[in-house]
């Protein structure tokens, strides 16, 4: 679809294992609160970028800031669904702020430094093996399209 050719998946299939992008994704469907964190803001805003893309064909409605300056770092208190990435630098005083039921994504690590509590229980097991199923098939089809794509350049 021509809306998700912009959109650099293998990213975030490079950064976190198909389990963590099946938690994101949840948490993106149900209209949580998501702080991404990565040393690099090349990473950091491609990654949430496609986190977002993962709702296609809806779109996210909220808060969403790709990468915050450090004079808004108390975005994390915000009590509405945000979507928002943060320098990894930044991230003791990130921890220091009263966050409530936040996923906090690690994008460096490749791990969730804090969650809600209840991700891995909201799909039903035989949906959530299937959907982890189809993803390393989504990435060989993203690699592939990108071999092509750079041979054709």
């Amino acid at each position: 679809d021509s809306h998700l050719e912009h959109v650099e998946f293998q990213a975030l299939l490079k950064c976190l294992s198909p389990e963590k992008i099946l938690l994101i994704f949840v948490s993106v469907v149900l209209e949580r609160r998501i702080v991404f964190l990565a040393d690099e803001l090349s990473s950091l805003s491609t990654c949430i970028h496609s986190a977002a893309a993962l709702l296609y064909p809806f779109t996210w409605a909220h808060t969403y800031i790709p990468v915050v300056p450090e004079k808004l770092l108390s975005t994390v208190c915000c009590p509405t669904p945000f979507m928002v990435g943060i320098q990894k630098l930044y991230l003791a005083e990130v921890l220091d702020q009263p966050m409530e039921e936040v996923l906090l994504v690690d994008l460096s690590q490749g791990v969730f430094l804090k969650m809600v509590g209840d991700e891995e229980e909201i799909l039903p097991p035989k949906l959530r093996n299937e959907m982890l199923q189809s993803l390393p098939t989504m990435n060989n089809n993203i690699q592939s399209k990108a071999i092509l794509c750079t041979s054709l350049a």
